[in-house]
C-alpha cells in the first residue's frame, strides 16, 4: 500500500485519513490535552491557535518553495469505535528530493504508550521503503520532549542531521533536533 497515493491508509488497530472540517474541534481538544501534558519548557499552546487546523487545511506553513501538493496533514482515527486520537504531518521532498520530513506526530495523552504510535510509524517507513524514491525521513523534536526522543531512537531515527534554536540551557530556553533514519531506497 502506498500511503502517498490515497487519501486513507490503515494498521492494524488504526484508520488515517486526511483532515476534513469535522475533525477540527476534535483535533483541537487533542492538542490542549498533550500541551497540558507536556513538560516541554516554554513551548506555547498559543503558537497553535485556536483555528490551527481549519488555518493548516487551507494555507499550510511551508518552507520556502514548497506547494500544498507536497503537504498532507491526518487524523489518525482509532478503530473499534472509531475515535480521532491524533494528528501526522507530512511534507513529501523536504528538506530534499528524497527525503520525507514528518512535520508533526500527536497522540491524545489518554492513548499513549499504547503502541499506537509505533503502528503507525512502522507502517510508514514500510511504505515508503517499498513504494517511493525517499532515501531518508526526517523529523524535529524539542530536546526536552523526552519522551518522543526516546520514542523516535526506538524507531530508528537515530543520526542527529542540525540543531536549532537556544544556545544556552535555561528554563526558559528551548531547542529542537532534526534525526534522521535513512531508508536506503537509491
Amino acid at each position: 500500500m502506498n500511503i502517498f497515493e490515497t487519501n486513507e491508509w490503515k494498521t492494524k488497530r488504526l484508520s488515517i485519513r486526511n483532515i476534513d472540517g469535522y475533525d477540527c474541534l476534535d483535533l483541537q481538544t487533542i492538542l490542549k490535552s498533550v500541551f497540558k501534558n507536556s513538560n516541554w519548557g516554554e513551548i506555547s499552546l498559543e503558537e497553535y491557535e485556536s483555528d490551527y487546523f481549519v488555518k493548516t487545511m487551507i494555507d499550510p506553513d511551508l518552507p520556502p518553495n514548497y506547494g500544498r501538493e507536497s503537504f498532507q496533514i491526518q487524523v489518525i482515527l482509532k478503530n473499534k469505535p472509531e475515535k480521532p486520537i491524533g494528528w501526522v504531518e507530512f511534507c513529501c521532498g523536504y528538506p530534499s528530493k528524497y527525503t520525507l520530513w514528518i512535520g508533526a506526530l500527536f497522540i491524545d495523552p489518554k492513548y499513549q504508550n499504547m503502541k499506537y504510535g509505533s503502528e503507525l510509524i512502522s507502517t510508514l517507513i514500510k511504505s515508503v521503503k517499498d513504494n517511493t524514491n525517499y532515501n531518508a525521513i526526517q523529523l524535529g523534536v524539542f530536546l526536552r520532549n523526552w519522551p518522543a526522543l526516546n520514542f523516535w531512537f526506538k524507531m530508528g531515527f537515530d543520526k542527529i542531521v542540525r540543531f536549532s534554536g537556544d544556545k544556552n540551557y535555561g528554563t526558559d530556553k528551548n531547542s529542537k533536533v532534526a534525526l534522521e533514519l535513512i531508508i536506503g531506497n537509491l
